[in-house]
């Protein structure tokens, strides 16, 4: 393998040579290939990609989404004065208000704690008098068989993914971007090819026309229209494909951030990176991202399942104390308890004076709801669909995964066949043109055909060149295809 990128390197700084040594005709753009910084033409370009920017913004949207719902299951407190009313009679304010306070832990089995405490003040002056407690409740709720816990440690985990999946397809964003490049490298070489052939067969053209001249054919001859239409036409293909080539060149200089006229042929790199093939079994089939994505979210949606519960039991204990008219303070201990089934409801509470526990009071509620548990039976069916359709998400992916590693294996052995077999007739055209050239040079050979030497070398090294853009192309596409390339 050393000793092929050698050679091509060789064959590549040969053909420049050769390609530069032959004087260009009048009016002929000039071909003189160097190696600028492949690099810094990248850099440009990803620098000046706004879909880069756009997948930031997701990211950072992600972020915060994730935040968000950190907060919305994490510790909370509220704090209300409640309705606070002033009444102004005989010099004196009558002042009345009822405080409340709640804390609520949706991790904690959705423990919630709640205070309210009435009071009431007559103000005269600058002092408070009478200041006097009507009433007040505390109470503690909880969850005691509930999905709201899992729910929100779902909500958390979604949140995460989000955030990981956005992060992810940012840092791919650099190898996608790298692939647009190569792809436009790519065009813009076999427009450049396009290009040089025309012009090498607008100058053949124009020396047999100047023979036909020579010979003394008369411009009504047919020979000497034949000879004029072909020269035009091949004038008109080279000046179209020159204008191609132009229009494109200076599109590709924009996207890589420079002006239309600060990148000209010689700036497109004629020789990049070396990089050798992956191969597709070195990375881990669990990494590969389709089949990830579909385990992932067979496996977010079980849990989603295990958190939507048939039956639901919540509890409740409480304390209230109420003053009468006369001054006299009631206190009283408050349990509950609440359940819910498929449409069926019951509730039961509580109520124990502590001044005399012997005389306690009960209420209950009981409740039905037709559709609830018609809809409920329908949700269940729908769940053993959805489990059947992931788990054929899953199986399908499966399958990709092995198509997948069929196809790349198969790709791989051509490319490399292909390297093998360009490098070859790169060499073969190579050597042919130089000996061609030192033909032509000597009275030897023809022009037409030391230039059909020449223009073959020169699609030989483009070949080269194409080549080895689709082996880069073919790294990046492999790369995309596992999470671990991110890591």
């Amino acid at each position: 393998m050393r000793g092929q990128k050698k050679s091509t390197f060789c064959i590549l700084i040969f053909a420049c040579a050769v390609l530069c040594a032959e004087p260009v005709p009048p009016n002929t753009p000039e071909l003189d290939y160097s190696a600028p910084n492949y690099s810094d033409l990248l850099q440009g370009y990803i620098t000046h990609d706004m879909q880069m920017e756009r997948l930031m913004i997701a990211v950072e949207r992600s972020r915060l989404e994730l935040e968000e719902a950190r907060i919305v299951a994490g510790f909370d407190i509220s704090l209300s004065s409640g309705d606070i009313s002033m009444n102004f009679l005989d010099g004196k304010t009558e002042l009345s208000a009822s405080p409340q306070a709640s804390i609520s832990i949706p991790l904690l089995n959705n423990t919630k704690i709640r205070g309210n405490l009435p009071i009431s003040a007559a103000l005269s002056g600058d002092s408070a008098d009478d200041v006097s407690l009507s009433g007040g409740t505390l109470s503690v709720s909880t969850s005691i068989l509930s999905g709201i816990p899992e729910t929100q440690r779902i909500a958390i985990l979604t949140a995460e993914r989000k955030l990981h999946t956005a992060e992810r397809n940012y840092q791919y964003r650099f190898m996608g971007a790298e692939k647009e490049f190569l792809q436009k490298l790519k065009n813009l070489y076999t427009l450049d090819a396009d290009f040089f052939k025309a012009n090498e067969d607008l100058i053949i053209a124009e020396n047999d026309f100047q023979l036909v001249q020579f010979q003394g054919y008369r411009e009504t001859s047919a020979n000497y229209r034949t000879a004029l239409l072909k020269v035009r036409g091949l004038r008109h293909t080279r000046e179209e494909r020159f204008r191609t080539l132009q229009r494109e060149l200076a599109y590709f200089a924009e996207q890589c951030g420079y002006t239309d006229s600060s990148i000209s042929l010689d700036d497109l790199p004629m020789s990049m990176p070396e990089s050798e093939l992956l191969v597709i079994t070195d990375f881990s089939e669990d990494t590969f991202i389709a089949l990830e994505d579909s385990r992932w979210t067979h496996e977010l949606n079980g849990l989603t399942r295990q958190a939507d519960k048939d039956l639901t039991l919540d509890g409740s204990l409480g304390y209230r104390f109420r003053e009468s008219s006369s001054d006299e303070q009631f206190h009283y201990i408050e349990p509950g308890l609440s359940m819910s089934y498929r449409g069926i409801s019951a509730g039961a509470k509580v109520s124990v004076p502590v001044n005399d526990p012997g005389s306690p009071s009960l209420s209950f509620s009981l409740g039905w709801a037709l559709n609830t548990g018609r809809r409920d039976k329908i949700a269940d069916s729908k769940k053993l669909l959805n489990i059947r359709e992931e788990q054929l998400a899953i199986t399908s992916a499966e399958d990709s995964y092995s198509t997948t590693v069929s196809d790349y294996e198969l790709k791989r052995r051509d490319l490399l066949w292909e390297q093998t077999e360009q490098q070859e007739m790169c060499d073969l055209h190579t050597e042919l043109a130089r000996d061609m050239e030192q033909w032509y040079q000597q009275g030897t050979a023809t022009e037409k055909d030391y230039r059909a030497a020449r223009l073959n070398m020169h699609s030989a090294v483009i070949s080269v060149v194409k080549s080895h853009i689709d082996r880069l192309t073919y790294n990046i596409d492999m790369q995309l295809l596992f999470s671990e390339a991110a890591e």
